[in-house]
């Protein structure tokens, strides 16, 4: 048998703080996967997914994803899917080199 659970969790993360005796203050960081903003890297991941994949549209995703408790504004979800994301689209061009064979990118396809 084989299952899906999906829950929306909310994360705290207390960061240590620490004063050296020189008195600069060394702050603990978050682990790396959390260090771009408000959402986790598997929300993001189902998002791009969704999106680019799926082809699910920003209004539909926003409204599923609002339905399970994520809280995520409109302008949030549009930034998640279009800025920052050069490392996502060299992926998605290598991809495409190797499924095309010859290494070489068509852009039409």
């Amino acid at each position: 048998m084989q299952e899906l659970t999906l829950e929306c969790q909310h994360i705290r993360f207390r960061l240590a703080e620490y004063i050296t005796e020189e008195g600069n203050t060394i702050v603990g960081q978050l682990p790396p996967e959390y260090r771009y903003g408000h959402y986790g890297p598997l929300l993001v991941g189902y998002i791009l997914y969704q999106h680019y994949q799926c082809r699910v549209t920003q209004p539909l995703l926003h409204e599923q994803l609002s339905e399970w408790g994520v809280e995520i504004s409109k302008g949030q979800l549009h930034t998640l899917l279009c800025e920052h994301k050069a490392s996502f689209h060299a992926e998605q061009q290598q991809v495409l080199k190797v499924s095309i064979g010859d290494g070489e990118v068509h852009p039409n396809g």
